[in-house]
């Protein structure tokens, strides 16, 4: 079923290093909106409310590792805060190699597709990270069957929803660390 006039738009993004031997998180921040949402505006509410909930109203970007000085609990609010405007997934792995970076973020995109079956188009937004972007793009376009699939790599900078998904990745990562894996 098909759901006219409905858009997926999902931000992705990681914490950790794919490299041997160490824990790697892929978080996707995602909503289904109008078709006439911007990826570029939804989410900018969200993170308005994060940096002042946080004290962070001058920075310029916000990151979760500037964030966790605030303090675990008041990171926490504010993940819990996104929770309830946006849906979240997230891929925890133990890395052995740089590859584990697609895995982990086709692994997140293929729950997304499935969450939102039969929305027309599906849009993922993914911080800039080393992919070959056309080999990415051809990957999930086999998970998402008829929706209209539009990725960017875009600078969490310019991307109020990146940073949402920023401060969720590191959160995930840092919590599961912690030993407190129960997180979803």
């Amino acid at each position: 079923m098909r759901w006219r006039g409905v858009k997926l738009i999902a931000y992705v993004d990681e914490s950790g290093l794919p490299t041997r031997c160490s824990t790697f998180v892929v978080a996707a921040v995602w909503k289904l909106v109008p078709p006439s949402v911007s990826y570029y505006q939804l989410g900018a509410a969200a993170l308005l409310r994060a940096a002042r909930e946080l004290g962070m109203e001058r920075a310029r970007e916000l990151k979760y590792t500037a964030a966790r000085r605030r303090g675990w609990e008041a990171v926490g609010r504010v993940v819990e805060e996104i929770a309830r405007e946006f849906q979240i997934d997230y891929e925890v792995l133990h890395a052995e190699g740089p590859s584990d970076r697609l895995r982990a973020l086709v692994a997140v995109a293929r729950r997304l597709v499935e969450r939102a079956r039969g929305a027309e188009v599906c849009v993922l937004v993914i911080d800039e990270a080393p992919l070959d972007a056309d080999a990415l793009r051809r990957t999930l376009k086999a998970l998402v069957g008829g929706c209209d699939l539009h990725v960017r790599m875009k600078s969490s900078r310019k991307v109020a929803g990146l940073q949402l998904a920023d401060l969720v990745a590191g959160f995930v990562r840092e919590r599961y660390l912690k030993g407190s894996a129960n997180a979803r």
